[in-house]
């Protein structure tokens, strides 16, 4: 828990912006990160969850993902947060 608590306060927008994401598809992967839904993101911001899921699909394509968790896991790793999991096997 302490882990997770030290990586909230290390990650920022501004840090996921580096790795090619716009300001709202940096908020929107902040939001996931910290294990929002696409719903309770929208409310977040005033958008419709179809409007969220977009950006998701965006997110997707940027980071060369395929779900939530691989986006989540692939931009802490070019962050430098976590070890990179390809580097493992």
């Amino acid at each position: 828990m302490l882990l997770e608590e030290q990586q909230t306060l290390s990650l920022s927008v501004e840090l996921l912006e580096l790795l090619g994401l716009n300001k709202r598809e940096a908020e929107v992967l902040f939001g996931v990160f910290q294990g929002k839904s696409n719903k309770e993101i929208a409310a977040m911001w005033n958008l419709s969850s179809g409007t969220i899921k977009k950006y998701m699909e965006h997110i997707y394509q940027k980071l060369e993902v395929q779900n939530r968790a691989a986006a989540v896991t692939c931009a802490l790793a070019r962050l430098g947060m976590i070890s990179n999991i390809n580097s493992l096997s």
